[in-house]
């Protein structure tokens, strides 16, 4: 398995770089791949774009993958493209993570990866907060329609569109997501 953490966007709701807000101690997105890298599940991939180059220095003494998406201002879409294609050509799964989810840890990146293993559907992802979406296990069968986003569509998309297909793991520390600088000062506040 493939784990690809998507850090490129321009954090324009923030109004400032959320991939490099301190988390304990470190930028959120050295944070996120730590606990990716930490899973021991397969290769790191860390999509980048905006701020590529700070984000690229939070990250330069681990053992990853950086694939730079000169597309990134078009959307998330694109980020998820650029992950796709990092892929080796043998590759059947695809563990989509965002760098902006700072409570998504190890523990819970094995239970999406067991529970994949256990059932064999083509999706494994996260249900919080009344909704689904990443941390989100995608076999090969789903690349297709992964590829096939535009804009600010997500995998999200994908996982609503096949979600009588799909498993679901409880993970409501998946919910916590720094968009805005409310969201960060309610993570903050936690």
């Amino acid at each position: 398995m493939q784990l690809v953490v998507l850090a490129a966007g321009g954090s324009s709701r923030l109004g400032a770089q959320k991939q490099l807000l301190q988390v304990k101690g470190v930028p959120l997105v050295r944070q996120t791949v730590l606990e990716a890298i930490a899973s021991a599940l397969g290769t790191v991939v860390v999509v980048v774009g905006a701020e590529a180059p700070a984000i690229r220095s939070a990250i330069e003494d681990l053992p990853v993958h950086v694939v730079e998406n000169p597309a990134w201002q078009s959307g998330i879409a694109s980020s998820l493209r650029a992950g796709i294609d990092a892929l080796p050509p043998d590759e059947d799964l695809m563990l989509v993570m965002l760098a902006d989810q700072p409570a998504v840890t190890t523990s819970l990146l094995k239970r999406l990866h067991a529970e994949v293993l256990r059932t064999g559907a083509p999706i494994v992802a996260c249900r919080y907060a009344d909704t689904v979406g990443v941390p989100a296990v995608y076999r090969r069968s789903l690349f297709p329609h992964l590829r096939s986003l535009t804009g600010d569509n997500g995998a999200k998309q994908v996982i609503l569109q096949h979600q009588h297909i799909a498993c679901f793991v409880e993970a409501p520390e998946a919910g916590i997501d720094i968009d805005t600088l409310a969201d960060w000062n309610g993570y903050r506040g936690s």
